[in-house]
């Protein structure tokens, strides 16, 4: 079971779609080990609650409660929840998406390219759970954050990252962090074998 729930205190409120949020909110954050996302990025949702197997196996056929992102790239970054909080566009451009649509998702360079939407309350889940969803395509197998919100020092951001990093185990891993109280806490899938 590689599900992440109970007490993970997360107070910050940027979110970013691409790279991992600063943690004094200055700008994107990155180190030798984790970069920029390389690769493509498909209908992000994040929600209130964890879902529930019956709810991730229904998502596309309707929508659960307690969305409050909602980034389906129709063409913008606009966000098609209640929240309507739109990312602004660093270099990133409009291409196919998944089903062979075009405009409907966002490619990212791999170096400066990023989605970054403004400070809402939305994304303080506080100590409680909560879901991402999204499609992802990797132009390149590296360590990289697909999405993170947080801007405060020492008092909490969080992410979702895929790639290969000393602290998550060895080979590639679906990672999720929290940053708080001055320390990180990392949460990782098993290892994943046989990806190309």
């Amino acid at each position: 079971d590689n599900t992440f729930s109970g007490s993970t205190a997360v107070a910050g409120k940027d979110l970013s779609l691409g790279v991992i949020t600063s943690i004094n909110g200055t700008a994107p954050y990155t180190d030798t080990n984790v970069g920029y996302l390389t690769g493509k990025l498909d209908d992000v949702r994040i929600y209130n609650s964890a879902l529930t197997d019956e709810q991730v196996h229904q998502l596309y056929s309707s929508e659960s409660s307690g969305l409050v992102a909602y980034y389906p790239f129709n063409g913008n970054a606009n966000d098609e929840s209640i929240t309507a909080n739109h990312a602004t566009i660093y270099g990133s451009t409009l291409i196919t998406d998944r089903n062979n649509i075009s405009g409907k998702a966002y490619s990212f360079n791999g170096s400066s390219d990023r989605l970054q939407v403004p400070e809402n309350d939305a994304y303080d889940f506080g100590d409680g759970d909560f879901s991402i969803t999204s499609w992802v395509s990797l132009n390149e197998i590296k360590t990289a954050r697909i999405v993170s919100a947080g801007h405060r020092i020492d008092d909490g951001i969080w992410g979702l990252g895929f790639g290969s990093h000393p602290v998550w185990g060895s080979g590639l891993r679906i990672n999720y962090f929290v940053y708080s109280g001055g320390a990180y806490r990392d949460f990782s899938s098993d290892e994943i074998t046989g990806y190309t």
